[in-house]
């Protein structure tokens, strides 16, 4: 399959799961709770490429924060109404603008849903009524997006992505808590904030000054795992990789693993525009081949 296609799952996949609320529009106010998904990426054949957990704290006043972790690292997207939306790294301590402005999921009653003209069928999630929409806009892709009523309607709170290929993408939830969480669970760490929206590279690579080879780990060799990498990465001004995170679609848990310990040993040149560095991102390869 090719990249484009990836990415494109990927990125249609990552918009559902964090929609963003759209506030002061409407007569309601966003409903308050924590959710807590498993993630589950299947490879073309059905085996299971990854497995993680996230927690999303929504709070009422619209903001909200998605955390994830790996490897003792903390990885989280956070909205912060009247600022935008952030990635942030407990590796690298880093809170990184993703976009000024999101274009936001409507709160929607069980009655928007079924009037949906993607309104396939209703299911129990964890005792809550769930409307599903299917979406067939994208050749080969089929979305299912389970949206809970009590829970605003605009944010999923299941998802199923599937390819023709049999290439799958799962979010199903683990726990639903009514209430407001505690604020420093929406806001997360105090750590340092770069403003400046990433510039998009894809010829990142013509930027390294090293990349060192990755470990590959030993279950990997003794399940004879091998297979080609794609680490999207980004860089600060200087050339330091502040984020490092494997595309989904690739390759299973140890490879991928290996691929972003070396990914944060690799330095670049700094991306410069009009006179100045800025940050970038863009994806660097690593190709992992059984030994003899």
């Amino acid at each position: 399959m090719t990249r484009r296609v990836l990415t494109l799952i990927a990125t249609l996949f990552a918009a559902n799961l964090l929609c963003v609320a759209v506030m002061g529009q409407q007569d309601r106010t966003y409903p308050a709770f924590t959710l807590v998904t498993r993630y589950t990426e299947y490879g073309v054949k059905g085996e299971e490429l990854r497995v993680a957990t996230s927690t999303r704290y929504q709070s009422s006043t619209g903001d909200w924060r998605s955390v994830s972790k790996s490897d003792g690292d903390e990885h989280a997207s956070l909205y912060r109404r009247g600022a935008g939306v952030y990635q942030s790294n407990s590796r690298t301590s880093r809170l990184i603008k993703e976009m000024s402005h999101a274009p936001g999921c409507p709160l929607r009653t069980a009655a928007d849903l079924r009037a949906d003209s993607k309104f396939d069928r209703t299911e129990d999630v964890l005792g809550f009524t769930a409307y599903v929409l299917v979406d067939r806009a994208v050749k080969d892709l089929v979305m299912e997006h389970y949206y809970v009523a009590e829970l605003g309607g605009g944010t999923p709170v299941k998802s199923k992505t599937t390819h023709s290929s049999g290439l799958r993408f799962e979010a199903e939830p683990i726990s639903i808590k009514l209430g407001e969480p505690d604020p420093l669970d929406v806001s997360g760490p105090d750590y340092v904030v770069i403003e400046q929206e990433p510039v998009w590279s894809n010829n990142l690579h013509e930027q390294l000054l090293s990349k060192p080879d990755p470990e590959y780990p030993a279950d990997a060799i003794a399940r004879r795992l091998s297979g080609l990498v794609t680490v999207m990465i980004t860089i600060d001004d200087l050339g330091q990789v502040v984020v490092a995170a494997v595309r989904p679609g690739s390759a299973p848990s140890p490879l991928r693993e290996a691929a972003i310990e070396a990914a944060y040993k690799a330095s670049f040149k700094p991306m410069v525009i009009d006179g100045r560095p800025v940050i970038a991102r863009g994806y660097i390869n690593y190709q992992f081949v059984q030994p003899k």
